[in-house]
């Protein structure tokens, strides 16, 4: 991810725009290489029994069948955001953001009562998947359409505009222990 200052961001008075390329129809950000696969990176993180339930019901659901749920879980590649950051032509995002939300929709109606149970970082654990889910989804079309060789052009950057001297940091639930929460979030990381 790119930061960007405030101070700077005003000096230029504007945010270059950018666009895919008409023939190209996305742009998105630089997907990330995983040293683990998808579920092995979702459990090192987060709460492993999330990601294979969530997989679960992407069958279930009919989102994923049960070769590309196996897929999903042994994915090497991430394109952090999913398909909530970026261009995409319409009828394809829809499509996509559509799938995504019929499997959050039913993870929270199946398991709100472990999620509830989760500090302030874990508890956005629907965002967390969906973000995969899309990355998925974005990855998998992406291969097809462009038989496997996608163009480089479509591979763009985060960008975050900060202010001073401060950085980009991960957002918490807005809950009452957020402080203490985050905390175990980052302990549960280190080991």
């Amino acid at each position: 991810m790119r930061e960007l200052n405030l101070a700077d961001f005003e000096k230029e008075g504007k945010l270059a725009a950018f666009a895919p390329r008409a023939d190209l129809g996305f742009l998105v950000a630089q997907p990330l290489y995983l040293k683990k696969t998808m579920v092995g990176h979702y459990a090192a993180i987060h709460h492993r029994k999330d990601i294979l339930d969530y997989a679960s019901l992407a069958v279930e659901m009919g989102v994923l069948d049960s070769k590309s749920a196996s897929e999903f879980l042994a994915a090497t590649h991430l394109i952090p955001g999913g398909v909530e950051l970026g261009i995409y032509p319409k009828p394809w995002l829809v499509s996509a953001l559509s799938s995504i939300e019929v499997v959050g929709r039913e993870f929270l109606n199946r398991y709100a009562s472990r999620l509830r149970k989760y500090n302030a970082f874990q508890i956005r654990a629907v965002g967390f998947l969906a973000e995969r889910l899309g990355s998925f989804l974005l990855i998998r079309h992406l291969m097809e359409r462009f038989s496997n060789d996608i163009p480089a052009d479509i591979f763009g950057y985060m960008t975050v505009i900060v202010e001073g001297d401060s950085s980009y940091s991960a957002g918490l639930a807005d809950r009452s222990t957020s402080s203490s929460g985050w905390h175990k979030a980052k302990d549960k990381r280190a080991q």
